[in-house]
């Protein structure tokens, strides 16, 4: 799907290209009940599964930056942390039914920069490495428990 985004999106590491798939997916859908003037609820839902994908694939990528001592580390995650910041300015906006949408404008902006500016040396430089095919193995990490909306019953405990 990164390549239905252009194929400058696709970095031919696994992991990140099936996770920034999956990243866009949720955007997709978010976009369409925006769209179709779906609930509130639906839209919080959706907003929390969001955010709850991102975070789980900004921790992969740090994990594996940390655990290899990716030289850009740093730069890398300050740009994650930015994202999130902005993520939560948008999440915490009362207009709720207009926040899939900006948040649809601003992920292709920022998604499309990151991928080049930030993922795609990443993915170069586990490829020059020979540390692309063990990071594409790697399991995937604990993805963290969605927030559930304000009032809504609790989920019931996921298996560990």
């Amino acid at each position: 799907m990164a390549g239905a985004w252009g194929t400058d999106l696709v970095v031919n590491v696994s992991f990140m290209d099936t996770e920034h798939d999956e990243l866009i997916g949720l955007l997709l859908t978010l976009e369409e009940a925006a769209a179709t003037d779906q609930p509130r609820r639906t839209s919080r839902q959706l907003l929390n599964r969001f955010r709850a994908e991102v975070e789980a694939h900004f921790a992969h990528e740090e994990d594996l930056m940390s655990a290899e001592a990716y030289p850009m580390r740093k730069a890398h995650t300050a740009q994650h942390a930015l994202f999130l910041q902005e993520l939560a300015t948008l999440y915490e906006d009362p207009a709720l039914p207009e926040t899939p949408r900006r948040l649809v404008e601003f992920f292709q902006t920022w998604f499309a920069r990151h991928v080049q500016d930030s993922d795609g040396p990443l993915a170069r430089w586990l490829l020059e490495k020979g540390l692309a095919a063990r990071s594409s193995a790697a399991p995937p990490l604990p993805r963290p428990r969605p927030v559930l909306p304000t009032g809504s019953p609790s989920a019931p405990p996921r298996p560990e």
